[in-house]
This record gives C-alpha cells, structure tokens and sequence, in this order.
C-alpha cells in the first residue's frame, strides 16, 4: 500500500506495541535487557498522547506496591525470627526448670524426705515456668512491636 505525498503511515494498537516490543529488543540495554528508563518511558507516553504526569503517578503507585511487599516481607521474617528466638528462650527455661527442681527432688530424697519445704519452691518454678509456657505459646510479649528505622 503506497502512501500519498504527505501522508503518514497510521498503526493499530497491536501494531504498535509489537513495533514498540521488537524495536525495544533490538535497541537492548546490555545491563538490564527488557527495560526502559523511566525518561524513556515519559517520551514513550507522550508519543502515544499520554500525559507524562499520569506515567509519573503511575509509577509512583507501583513503587508504592513495591515497598508495601517488601515491608510484608521483612515484617514476617523479623516475626518468625522472634518466634524462633522465643521458642529457643523457652527450651532454656524447660532445662532450668527440670534442673532446678530435680535438683530440690534429689535433695529432698538425700536428707530423707523429711524436708516439705521442697514442695514450694518447686510449685513456684512450675508456676513461673507455666507463665513462661503461656506467654510463648499466646504471644504476649510488649516488646513484640517491629522497630521502626529512627530516620524515617
């Protein structure tokens, strides 16, 4: 199909982006194949009639998304790492406990079971240990909050 003096060649949509596509294959960036910067994009857009400044807050709102996701994801690894510490904080207080008062046990046994006294030191470690146990198992922790970079 010829084109009258004057006369500019017009393309579909589809055309379009696969000229765009090819072209932008063949135009590559060696450091980052597939992409455009964003002065790139802005001329891009305002070819096709867009306004740069809804390029602009478009990007703005993917950057946006962007860190979003990536404060999802430090703040459930910063929690599973709490939890882990949690968890290896708890096995310490089981040895301790088991040691403290099979030690109170073996005691009481050696002077002849004659001292009741172990009795309560033992029921206190149980319920400091039972404490422990719940405030691990349900979270309630106060310092449970993700610190927040002091900059910001």
């Amino acid at each position: 199909m010829e084109l009258e003096q004057g006369q500019q060649r017009r393309f579909s949509h589809e055309e379009m982006s696969e000229i765009i596509e090819l072209a932008s294959r063949l135009d590559q960036d060696p450091i980052q194949p597939d992409s455009v910067s964003l002065t790139e994009l802005r001329q891009i857009a305002a070819e096709l009639g867009i306004d740069p400044a809804a390029v602009d807050a478009v990007v703005a709102r993917q950057d946006e998304k962007r860190w979003e996701a990536e404060a999802e994801i430090e703040l459930a690894e910063w929690r599973a790492e709490r939890r882990a510490r949690r968890w290896r904080h708890w096995r310490g207080a089981l040895a301790r406990t088991l040691v403290l008062i099979g030690g109170l046990w073996l005691f009481d046994l050696v002077s002849d079971g004659d001292l009741s006294w172990f009795y309560f030191p033992a029921l206190f470690i149980g319920i400091a240990f039972v404490s422990r146990t719940l405030r691990t198992v349900f979270n309630t922790y106060e310092s449970d909050q993700f610190p927040r970079d002091p900059e910001s």
